[in-house]
């Protein structure tokens, strides 16, 4: 009787199985129809979301990256990024860094916070990218919509960012533009294989469902040009686009006042030169470079170069003349 129960259950267990194998089969031949057809007809990619000086920088339905290391400005960079989607024109203004969105187009624009307070730093954030936006203080646009993971406990916290996308997907048909700022509290272990490729997984999937492009800030380890953990480079792996910015240095190897843009990925096209900017009190917040620091920083670092390799070239002859 007790074996005849055993047998049963793991027949059932055993059926279980196969259909689970048998709607995942579908699903895939439903994927292989849908993709097959697409690909009988010519495919017309769709504008980019973000431009500068027309090289296109965010696609549509992509995972982007901006990563920096500690003070490196790149949250301000992500807000500022942030306002230029949701302003009322098409980003044509300096304080955008010639940065430009898609014209003809509205978004609605998703921010998720993971680590700042919620009574002084998150307000005052939210300002900046509304009145950097062209909107006043008391202003609460229609399509900006706002919350923070911080006091959700790790394990729930894709549920709560997969709840919150799909409440404002419910809300709007416009194109959700989502930043995540910073994208490595969104799970427990920053250093697991595992968990970094299902955050990248989840966050793909979300573009797709939702109709969605995500901009994640994360930090950057100190001294090199990797992203922090597993997760970072897993987000080198799966982003489209990585944006990443930190001071230049002095020759004492302190930071100068210049902040350099670089694009270490843009899977589209070439890669632009890096862009040069500062921060200004004045527009509270990152502005283009003067032309003349550039140039002084540049010739600077010629300079410098110039020594040292009359440094190298001195000492090498002098070993040779010690050996003699």
């Amino acid at each position: 009787m007790v074996a005849n129960t055993g047998k049963r259950q793991s027949q059932t267990g055993a059926d279980h199985k196969e259909e689970a194998k048998r709607q995942l089969l579908l699903q895939m031949l439903d994927t292989q129809a849908l993709v097959g057809d697409l690909a009988t007809k010519a495919v017309v990619f769709s504008p980019p979301l973000i431009t500068r000086q027309e090289v296109g920088i965010f696609g549509r339905s992509t995972i982007n990256i901006i990563q920096g290391a500690y003070g490196s400005h790149k949250s301000r960079l992500a807000e500022l990024i942030a306002a230029l989607m949701l302003t009322g024109n098409t980003g044509d203004d300096p304080h955008f860094l010639d940065f430009e969105r898609a014209m003809l187009e509205r978004f609605c624009f998703c921010y998720i916070d993971t680590e700042r307070n919620q009574k002084e730093e998150l307000p005052y954030a939210i300002q900046g990218i509304k009145m950097k936006a062209g909107y006043q203080l008391e202003d609460k646009p229609a399509g900006f919509h706002f919350t923070s993971i911080k006091a959700i406990e790790r394990g729930h916290r894709f549920d709560a960012i997969e709840a919150f996308i799909s409440h404002v997907r419910q809300l709007t048909d416009l194109h959700l533009f989502v930043l995540i700022d910073v994208v490595t509290d969104a799970i427990g272990d920053f250093n697991d294989p595992k968990e970094s490729m299902k955050l990248f997984d989840f966050l793909g999937n979300l573009c797709d469902r939702h109709n969605a492009t995500f901009l994640l800030v994360i930090h950057q380890n100190p001294g090199t040009d990797k992203a922090r953990g597993h997760t970072g480079t897993e987000a080198a792996n799966k982003a489209s686009t990585v944006l990443q910015i930190g001071f230049e240095k002095t020759d004492k190897g302190e930071d100068s006042e210049l902040i350099k843009l670089r694009y270490l990925k843009l899977r589209r096209g070439k890669r632009p030169e890096p862009v040069f900017l500062q921060y200004s009190t004045e527009a509270n917040g990152l502005v283009l470079a003067s032309t003349d620091a550039v140039t002084a920083h540049i010739n600077h670092r010629k300079h410098k170069a110039s020594v040292e390799d009359m440094a190298e070239r001195l000492e090498s002859l002098l070993s040779g003349w010690r050996a003699c």
